[in-house]
């Protein structure tokens, strides 16, 4: 492999590296062959055969790439729709993908335009409309953009049969500050809550695993903020992998990125980073396969 800092699985045969030069990622298979040259800024797995990728745009505070250009590629690196999409486009599952304020099918036709506070992902045949109230709501839509369930609670995409939910809770902050903060569990498809909210955040399920953050609420908000760590729970909220991981980007095909150690520096642009610590890979049993990077002190 190349002189690149950053690898990760973008399917079950193909890998993501970041190119130390010109911090651009590359496309290859696991044999080693370049599919891709050193192109993207941003880039994802490959869901549903596609891959989102970005280019062309600029590194705002706090991580955000403002002003890109995205595209679908295949795993030949090939741009599937033989167009780009200015606004962000999101993963493609079951089917389905939003980009440009639009369900698109795998033909890049549109399906619906998104209604406001329409999720960003569409997901075992639905998705999630936010409607921020009084009172707090959600909304699930079919791939024919008709509600077919509600819930009063802030919830996510379903994954895996299951959607992470939000209750807000009143913490005791040393610094005085009583803001409420949220804590996360999980429904199924009828609504039915069936892990309790005890989580400070909650990850979609990927290969029968869910990220969730762990942390007291005690201390000040700032520390809260800090103690939390990342561990995998499985469908019955039984902890499988220990939270002791401060990153992670979820499973996909049996591995996981997670990050440990260091800490994650305030940034005034460009894409957030550790400093201190390392990646690493891990299985579901949370085994640790290898080193991936080793973060450096900027």
């Amino acid at each position: 492999m190349p002189n690149s800092y950053l690898a990760w699985w973008a399917a079950k045969d193909r890998i993501w590296l970041k190119d130390k030069e010109t911090d651009l990622y590359a496309l290859f298979a696991d044999s080693g062959k370049m599919i891709v040259p050193p192109t993207y800024q941003d880039v994802n797995s490959f869901q549903d055969g596609f891959a989102v990728v970005a280019s062309d745009g600029e590194w705002e505070f706090p991580g955000f790439l403002d002003d890109a250009t995205y595209r679908y590629i295949d795993v030949n690196g090939n741009n599937v729709f033989g167009k780009t999409f200015d606004d962000t486009a999101w993963d493609f599952h079951d089917g389905y993908a939003v980009a440009d304020d639009a369900v698109i099918d795998r033909k890049g036709n549109v399906v619906f335009e998104t209604p406001d506070g329409c999720d960003f992902q569409f997901s075992q045949g639905w998705i999630s409309v936010d409607d921020y109230g009084p009172p707090r709501a959600t909304k699930y839509l079919d791939a024919k953009g008709r509600v077919v369930l509600q819930v009063p609670l802030r919830s996510e995409e379903f994954s895996e049969g299951l959607a992470a939910f939000a209750v807000e809770v009143t913490p005791n902050f040393e610094d005085d500050d009583a803001t409420p903060v949220l804590r996360w569990g999980y429904l199924d498809r009828d609504g039915t809550q069936v892990i309790p909210p005890t989580f400070t955040s909650a990850q979609p399920f990927q290969n029968g695993l869910a990220a969730v953050g762990v942390t007291k609420l005690k201390g000040t908000a700032r520390a809260i903020l800090d103690q939390e760590r990342i561990g995998f729970i499985d469908r019955s909220g039984k902890m499988v992998i220990p939270a002791k991981y401060n990153d992670t980007t979820g499973f996909a095909n049996d591995r996981c990125l997670v990050h440990q150690g260091g800490e994650q520096p305030e940034v005034m642009d460009g894409p957030t980073s550790w400093e201190r610590g390392r990646w690493l890979l891990i299985d579901k049993s949370g085994d640790e396969l290898a080193v991936t990077e080793v973060d450096e002190e900027r």
